[in-house]
């Protein structure tokens, strides 16, 4: 399958023929989720450096026939996928669970899986940025903001507002995005990476190791990781969002948080946790 200004377009690998396009196509493909039992291809897209190639781009979700290229739906998406400058990699992320689609793009957007069509959003920063002192650019801070976790019923994210200087755990109604509680963290702009729920807890893990990229005077990027945060363990009540216990003890560093069987491990500089 490739992108050209006629949009869509896939050929046979072994005769190079044309099996069918999509001329309503814009952009570039972000993720395709192939979905067997229905035939069916999911496919985002957004929008290159390239310019003019896509002149008249939209943000496009679309459902596609894989055997024939029939769009089943298209719908579009809110925000802009980021690009990492150092990289090139794109900074979002996209599953398809059940009824639901999930595009974790500028905070979260659910999408229902039959039309593409929103059912709700919550908007939030991904990554961190700043603008440095004396050089081009921003400065981005990567890996701080957890993957959201979703249940039958739930979905349990961290709210990441840089501006305001508000990082939160939240837990939403999986139907209507409700909040149905918050427990806010300390310190302005806290990385927290990552969430685990086990043993009837929700498990938050305060600060870690962030990628940090940064331009210099000429606007090149460089690339390093250090380790930032107020480094802890919280875990949670996953009803009601109340503290039941805490480690923050660590002071240099902390490793990602695993759960083995009823034990939570973590690091730091010097001790392995349990």
């Amino acid at each position: 399958m490739i992108v050209t200004k006629d949009g869509l377009t896939l050929f046979d690998a072994r005769t190079g023929k044309t099996i069918w396009n999509v001329d309503r196509w814009s952009g570039s493909v972000a993720r395709m989720v192939y979905d067997a039992p229905k035939d069916e291809l999911i496919i985002l897209n957004y929008k290159t450096s390239w310019g003019a190639l896509f002149s008249g781009y939209k943000n496009q979700i679309m459902a596609l026939n894989t055997s024939t290229g029939d769009v089943k739906w298209e719908q579009s998406y809110f925000g802009v996928i980021h690009v990492n400058p150092r990289t090139g990699r794109l900074v979002f992320d996209m599953d398809v669970v059940g009824d639901h689609i999930y595009l974790m793009i500028n905070g979260l957007q659910v999408l229902e899986r039959s039309t593409g069509r929103e059912l709700w959003r919550t908007e939030y920063e991904m990554y961190d940025q700043k603008v440095p002192i004396g050089t081009p650019g921003y400065i981005y801070f990567y890996g701080g903001v957890a993957k959201p976790l979703i249940t039958k019923d739930a979905v349990y994210l961290v709210y990441n507002q840089p501006a305001g200087g508000k990082v939160a755990v939240q837990k939403l109604n999986l139907s209507s995005g409700n909040m149905e509680w918050e427990y806010r963290v300390d310190g302005r702009n806290n990385p927290v990476p990552k969430l685990i729920l086990a043993e009837g807890k929700l498990l938050v893990q305060l600060g870690g190791r962030i990628n940090i990229v940064a331009p210099d005077k000429n606007g090149n990027y460089s690339s390093k990781y250090k380790y930032e945060g107020k480094f802890g363990v919280l875990a949670l009540d996953p009803a009601t969002g109340k503290e039941v216990w805490s480690q923050t003890k660590m002071k240099d560093q902390l490793s990602n948080i695993e759960v083995v069987g009823n034990n939570v491990y973590y690091a730091d500089g010097k001790a392995l946790y349990s």
